[in-house]
């Protein structure tokens, strides 16, 4: 890597966290404490960082496309070991995303034991407790998640634009606390 990469990408990183830590500052001072409930039933302003991690890489497409707004920043993986660093880089610039986990990842730590968004969304609140966690579940999939706003996607093959807009939406929904 060249020095000057080096030095752009560092003080890129200097500015999100300057501004990320005085967003945050911004939302606390305008957060009365009355308005503080869980992190699932949360009615407060959409985050402005979301961390998306799921296997199939068009699901990933499709919220990145749809959740775009000003100043929203998304990151989508497909290995939840790299969402978990990006997640950890946040919180060390004092910001905290919300985390869209698709049902079917694997444990970052341990894959071998197959399908791990339990113990990676367990894990994630174990570092930050009020972060909002919604899980994107299968079409046709139960999932069973007390706790978290759990959304299901439409089937990849065939899904209507209404079916995709829905779908949109309901995850926009979890994500300012309305589902």
């Amino acid at each position: 890597l060249s020095s000057d990469f080096l030095a752009l990408e560092g003080a890129r990183l200097e500015d999100e966290s300057s501004s990320a830590a005085a967003s945050a500052r911004e939302v606390e001072r305008a957060t009365p404490p009355e308005a503080v409930r869980s992190p699932v039933s949360e009615a407060i302003a959409r985050p402005s960082s979301l961390i998306c991690v799921d296997a199939e890489l068009p699901v990933l497409e499709r919220l990145k496309r749809g959740l775009q707004s000003d100043g929203t920043r998304i990151h989508i993986f497909q290995s939840a070991a790299d969402a978990l660093k990006r997640f950890k880089q946040y919180l060390a610039s004092g910001e905290t995303p919300a985390l869209i986990v698709g049902s079917m990842i694997d444990d970052p730590f341990e894959a071998h034991r197959g399908l791990g968004w339990r113990r990676f969304a367990g894990r994630v609140l174990g570092i930050a407790p009020r972060v909002r966690v919604i899980i994107v579940a299968r079409a046709g999939e139960r999932v069973a998640a007390p706790g978290f706003a759990v959304v299901a996607r439409p089937a990849p093959q065939g899904a209507s634009e209404r079916d995709q807009q829905k779908f949109l939406e309901e995850v926009e929904s979890a994500l300012t606390g309305g589902a």
